[in-house]
């Protein structure tokens, strides 16, 4: 029997509601530790639903086990950098959330110490994998020339007041633009090109629960215009939706609703629902996220490929768009 590759879940949050399900699936992965935070009553439960006997390590203790290949790394944003070096020193393969780093010196300092490892780096960004997105990808040339494109993405931290909001606090996780700015850029990039020109952008200064609620972007990506909204706080489940203008049709996405393409073609008006063949009973993240995940592990040896593969974010990728993000917020923050 072909040896099993030991991996490390570091977080238990999206760890254990997205990453350990997938890889639990995957069967030339061991699990052999997960990390979690305070709550260790938690993370033993999480650990026993997933057969994991390691889970009361620290950190350190963990990447310091020579038969560790891969580490996944989903903890609080803060914690990121520090882990993600350390990671780097070890030479295990790094399979990262965003953001490496939540300033210009830790996401550079990353690239400085990244250079000098041959080892596979991505930073997750699995929207690319969502197979309603791919199709669009095909198919974006049907519409004729592009001119607008809007989006709307929410999130819905505040649904359990009890809970931290670290991901959107700009002092704990970077606040809005990494969280939710970050996953933008990267569908762009994908679909289009990282050719984008940003022409204003605005932050809202109002916070919930210490959570910043609000933020806007226009950009041009060649003649496209892209009307961008991203809502911290809702109260409903995470959502997002997406329109395509073309001089020769459009396209329409709304998060496990509905995504169809209509385009004239031979001076008729046709129509293709996007989702045929695709389950909407399973969250657009989940779902691209399994999909990012086999193609990964079953690349691995292929690392040429994988970083060629313009779904995937290398950690040099992440470091363009985080200054775009950066400067964005600032632009933004000054317009308050």
């Amino acid at each position: 029997m072909k040896k099993k590759i030991n991996c490390a879940v570091i977080g238990t949050r999206f760890g254990a509601r997205t990453i350990l399900p997938v890889i639990f699936k995957i069967k030339c992965l061991n699990i052999k530790y997960l990390c979690g935070g305070k709550d260790k009553e938690k993370t033993k439960v999480i650990a026993n639903k997933y057969l994991i006997e390691n889970y009361e390590c620290s950190f350190d203790d963990i990447i310091n086990d020579n038969e560790l290949k891969i580490i996944f790394i989903a903890s609080p944003h803060q914690f990121h950098y520090e882990m993600i070096k350390k990671s780097i020193k070890k030479k295990l393969i790094i399979l990262t959330e965003k953001p490496l780093g939540i300033n210009e010196f830790e996401v550079n300092e990353i690239i400085r110490l990244k250079n000098h490892n041959n080892n596979l780096m991505l930073v997750n960004h699995q929207l690319n994998y969502y197979p309603v997105f791919n199709k669009i990808k095909d198919k974006i040339n049907l519409l004729g020339k592009l001119y607008y494109m809007k989006i709307y993405y929410q999130t819905n931290r505040l649904t359990y007041l009890d809970k931290s909001n670290w991901t959107l606090d700009s002092k704990k996780g970077g606040g809005l633009y990494l969280a939710m700015g970050s996953h933008i850029l990267s569908l762009l990039s994908f679909l289009f090109s990282d050719n984008i020109k940003i022409i204003n952008s605005y932050c809202d200064s109002f916070e919930l629960n210490y959570a910043e609620t609000l933020f806007e972007f226009q950009a041009f990506i060649n003649n496209l215009r892209i009307n961008t909204t991203c809502i911290g706080t809702s109260y409903n489940e995470d959502y997002l939706e997406i329109k395509i203008f073309g001089e020769l049709g459009e396209v329409n996405f709304k998060s496990n609703l509905e995504a169809t393409l209509t385009y004239l073609s031979d001076k008729k008006l046709k129509k293709e629902n996007l989702y045929k063949g695709i389950n909407k009973n399973i969250s657009i993240w989940k779902l691209s996220f399994e999909n990012y995940l086999f193609e990964i592990i079953n690349n691995l040896n292929n690392k040429d490929y994988i970083y060629n593969d313009q779904r995937n974010t290398s950690f040099e990728k992440f470091q363009k768009q985080f200054m775009l993000l950066k400067k964005l917020e600032k632009e933004a923050k000054g317009n308050e």
